[in-house]
């Protein structure tokens, strides 16, 4: 089984049967723990789908089977962390205000909608899945997006975390990518990008 397909699969299990609580991440950088503190997503309209194109919040059934997946229609960098901080992306941003260093230097990209599976790259290089350090659902509470999902809501989206450390230590450019297809019609392709801003020194 390939890895489109295993994450395929994923997507829709987890879409359909996940019932439990996602805890915040916490990461360890050379004996420093950097608490991540993006666990909750709130970002302008004006670049989020509205909260009437979602399904409603509250303790929601969770998608009949044969229902369609909703597709993609927010794909964004959130957050850049590493043992240098932790940056807070806004839209229409195209670089970290940080300058990172060292091995491990987090992209936490957020998806509203159900893709194929995300593709991400750093200054070229396709991330592997040993790079993907994390794959959360998002669920709508009180407005607002976050992985911290309560037992009976629907989740409407996925958080991924990719280490782009390594490439950036190596050299690599800075500029960071990312894109996910919708599962279903109109089977649309949303991207980002972003310049991490890095130093060896």
């Amino acid at each position: 089984m390939n890895d489109t397909i295993k994450k395929f699969a994923t997507i829709i299990a987890v879409g359909l049967y996940f019932s439990g609580t996602s805890p915040s991440i916490a990461q360890t950088y050379n004996r420093q723990t950097v608490i991540e503190s993006g666990a909750t997503a709130t970002i302008p309209s004006a670049s989020f789908p509205t909260l009437q194109s979602l399904p409603a919040e509250g303790k929601a059934p969770a998608p009949a089977v044969k229902a369609p997946a909703p597709g993609v229609t927010f794909l964004q960098v959130v957050n850049v962390c590493s043992t240098q901080g932790c940056d807070t992306i806004s839209s229409g941003q195209l670089a970290t205000q940080i300058t990172h260093k060292g091995p491990q230097v987090y992209a936490y990209v957020w998806e509203i909608g159900y893709g194929r599976g995300e593709i991400a790259k750093q200054g070229g290089a396709l991330l592997t899945s040993g790079q993907q350090i994390a794959y959360n659902p998002v669920c709508l509470v009180s407005g607002s997006y976050t992985i911290n999902c309560p037992s009976g809501y629907t989740i409407v989206g996925f958080r991924y975390v990719w280490n782009v450390g390594y490439y950036l230590s190596q050299g690599y450019a800075q500029n960071f990518t990312a894109q996910d297809t919708s599962l279903n019609s109109p089977f649309n392709t949303l991207s980002t990008a972003l310049q991490i801003k890095y130093s060896t020194k």
